[in-house]
């Protein structure tokens, strides 16, 4: 993971440093290399990092090269790349819609630009087609369960997590009602918010987080905030009459995954504890935005060009890095190997102390507890 997390870094900086230069694309490694909440979560065991690879690679590919030369072998070559990063992670699919529409859509429409859509899909299909076989062939579906099964956990814990223990309560899975959605999506836009890595709003929003102000009470709030995140895309757009380079290409991708992402987990799979996890690809995105964000605004007014993208670029980085160090928990910096996971083994212990060998017991999610017991679980 900390090899992944390199190369992800490197690809990084080759994407951004095409569009916007050195001093962008340092400032965007900055934060890819920085951020606590790049460093928690590209280690934390899990596909993560191996995903934010692929999809970092795929991505500095396609903007790169496919986007500028559409040849055959270039979107084969895609493709593969896709199916790679769905293979990292499931939905690295939305990913895959995201760029199949970039590039299917890009003006002026015509039948053959469609087309340049269908041959990465093939690919990809290709590269995926073994682990459908193998899923369909050992278990008869095409999809792991994954998803399912964490949408009927959330679903029992009721409002829990979007509306906080005070405020919960508990309905049939079948019947959910609309202001859990509603719920949901407010704490989608929340996780998006705590640790923004979208330059500059993230200034103004990691001060508000600190502040203690994202909270279920201060709904307006949240998604104001959200808007303002929203907001910088505008620095992306380039004049009316300017080739479509990569700069729209990244905006367009970016725009195209919150879209997908962000409707798909809070009111599909669901899941709310684990949305830092789940929406680690768009935080990536955001932090390669942030460096052609950065030297656009260096650019935009008498005073700051004066200054230079390079001095900008290492102010916007301090302040930064103040934000960062104010993020940082107790536990990063002292080491605690049962965090989180104690109670998970103060219950296998009830488990092996409660069955007589060999017996097996049931346990509400399962699999921590049964890595701990000594019992079946």
């Amino acid at each position: 993971l900390a090899l992944a997390g390199a190369l992800t870094g490197w690809f990084i900086f080759r994407i951004v440093s095409r569009m916007a230069g050195r001093p962008a694309a340092l400032f965007s490694l900055f934060l890819w290399t920085a951020a606590p909440y790049f460093l928690s979560q590209g280690l934390n065991g899990l596909e993560t990092g191996l995903f934010g690879l692929a999809l970092a690679a795929t991505l500095d590919y396609y903007l790169g090269s496919v986007r500028q030369d559409p040849a055959p072998r270039r979107l084969a070559l895609l493709g593969i790349l896709l199916g790679l990063t769905i293979l990292a992670r499931v939905d690295g699919i939305l990913f895959a819609f995201a760029v199949a529409a970039d590039l299917g859509l890009r003006r002026p429409l015509s039948l053959r630009r469609l087309g340049h859509a269908l041959l990465p899909a093939g690919t990809a299909l290709a590269t995926l087609a073994p682990y459908l076989i193998f899923l369909w062939t050992r278990f008869g579906v095409l999809l792991p369960e994954s998803g399912p099964a964490v949408r009927f956990l959330s679903l029992c814990y009721g409002t829990l997590f979007v509306l906080g223990p005070r405020s919960a309560f508990f309905f049939p899975p079948e019947q959910t009602p609309w202001i859990y959605y509603a719920g949901s999506l407010r704490k989608a836009v929340q996780v998006l918010l705590e640790e923004p890595l979208l330059f500059p709003s993230s200034l103004v929003l990691s001060t508000a987080s600190a502040a203690r102000l994202f909270n279920p009470r201060t709904i307006l709030l949240v998604f104001g905030g959200g808007a303002l995140l929203c907001a910088n895309l505008l620095f992306l757009r380039r004049a009316r009459g300017s080739p479509d380079d990569p700069w729209r290409g990244l905006a367009r991708v970016g725009a195209l995954c919150a879209a997908l992402w962000i409707p798909a987990y809070a009111f599909g799979i669901l899941g709310q504890w684990w949305f830092h996890r789940y929406f680690f690809p768009l935080f990536l995105l955001m932090a390669v935005a942030s460096g052609p964000l950065a030297d656009r605004i260096a650019r935009s007014h008498a005073l700051l060009r004066r200054a230079g993208p390079v001095r900008f670029a290492a102010a916007a980085a301090c302040l930064h890095l103040v934000l960062f160090a104010w993020q940082v928990p107790e536990q990063f910096l002292r080491n605690k190997p049962y965090l989180n996971v104690s109670e998970y083994i103060q219950a296998a212990r009830v488990l092996d102390e409660s069955l007589p060998p060999g017996s097996p017991g049931g346990a509400f999610q399962s699999g921590t507890v049964g890595y701990f017991a000594r019992h079946p679980v």
